[in-house]
């Protein structure tokens, strides 16, 4: 586990190579594949001064602009969508269905993700709601770019975002619909792993098999393996004091209340408080969603770490709230004190996020009522 939490310390949550040692683990390392489908790449701010990273131009990419002056205009994002990347040892191939359920297949074996639910060859574990797997560069957010690159193959356009950290750095590329196009990494004296797009399909054919869980069913929450439980969404848990919704953005249907429990072998990260018992509402308007996450920590302990990418912002009635962007996920959050805290994350924008934790109203708490066994 120290690999995992070194590599997500040191460089973000790498996204090519990463993943794929994440894939090679079974059973008790198995629940590591969750970072990969539940964390967000972090990024860090880059400089203009950098220009084009590595080489320049490389195998399937070529640098067509080394300083834009402006981002690329954004399109619609696609609700489902299929990414075949070439990699050293071969291929992986990204199957998406937006908001929660994607496919991962490598040279190492299959992940798959639904809500609430993450499977590979071997086990299935219950996972708290986040996006698909694979699913990336949503919420693409670095205070500056980097060089503008087209991938030859399909002829498609992306705007890198640098990660550094020492002597190590990696590069993610990112279309204009939020489609991570390349990934180029180098870490220390190693060679560089590169991740590029060869082909992309916006609208796919999907076959009714392609996210049906593989594996079979892992250990229960009492033994650690985690639990996501449906609850009556007019019942609160026995809190002092709960926080309620009191405008939902227009568009947003509400998916449902849960009790979330994660796995007891996932990594800490800045982007999932570590063992922790949440209650958790979900709203989804298309292939968007954004969720209010309140729990608190086994023993107490601070519910966040610190994160680069923290921002201070104002919200009424959370001293200490911050902003922290995310590739996969951006969330608001604040640190109620004693383990408590309240976060408000998802794949809508930044001023969305914070319209919905402003419109957090305190009631005082009740009991739940599970809607599951």
């Amino acid at each position: 586990m120290n690999f995992v939490r070194d590599a997500l310390d040191g460089l973000g949550n790498l996204p090519g190579r990463l993943w794929r040692g994440l894939v090679r683990a079974r059973m008790v390392g198995f629940v590591v594949v969750l970072v990969a489908g539940a964390v967000a790449l972090s990024l860090a701010s880059v400089s203009r001064d950098d220009g084009p990273s590595g080489d320049g131009d490389r195998e399937g990419s070529v640098v067509v602009d080394e300083h834009p002056t402006e981002p690329l205009a954004p399109v619609d994002p696609p609700t489902e969508y299929r990414i075949v990347y070439a990699v050293a040892d071969g291929t992986e191939t990204v199957v998406v269905r937006r908001p929660f359920s994607g496919r991962l297949e490598t040279a190492s074996g299959t992940v798959v993700s639904v809500f609430g639910s993450l499977g590979s060859d071997g086990t299935r574990v219950a996972i708290p709601p986040v996006p698909a797997i694979g699913d990336n560069g949503f919420a693409a957010a670095a205070s500056e770019r980097s060089e503008r690159r087209r991938m030859t193959a399909i002829d498609r356009e992306c705007d890198v975002y640098r990660v550094r950290s020492g002597s190590s750095s990696v590069d993610v590329c990112i279309d204009a619909s939020g489609l991570v196009l390349e990934t180029y990494e180098v870490i220390d004296d190693t060679p560089p792993a590169h991740r590029v797009a060869i082909e992309l399909d916006v609208s796919p054919a999907i076959a009714a098999d392609t996210f049906d869980l593989p594996g079979t069913e892992g250990a229960p929450a009492h033994e650690g393996g985690g639990s996501t439980l449906a609850v009556d969404a007019t019942t609160r848990p026995p809190v002092e004091t709960w926080y309620e919704l009191s405008t939902v953005p227009a568009g947003f249907t509400h998916r449902g209340r849960y009790e979330v429990i994660p796995p007891d072998n996932t990594v800490a990260t800045a982007d999932w408080p570590e063992n922790t018992t949440s209650v958790v509402d979900v709203w989804v308007n298309g292939p968007v969603f954004f969720a209010v996450d309140q729990g608190g920590t086994r023993g107490r302990t601070p519910p966040f770490s610190d994160s680069p990418r923290a921002e201070a912002v104002t919200v009424a009635g959370f001293d200490g709230a911050e902003f922290v962007a995310g590739v996969r996920w951006s969330e608001v959050r604040a640190d109620l004190g004693e383990g408590r805290y309240v976060r408000v994350y998802g794949t809508v924008d930044r001023e969305t996020l914070l319209r919905v934790a402003r419109s957090l109203a305190p009631v005082e708490g009740g009991e739940l009522v599970y809607l599951d066994n």
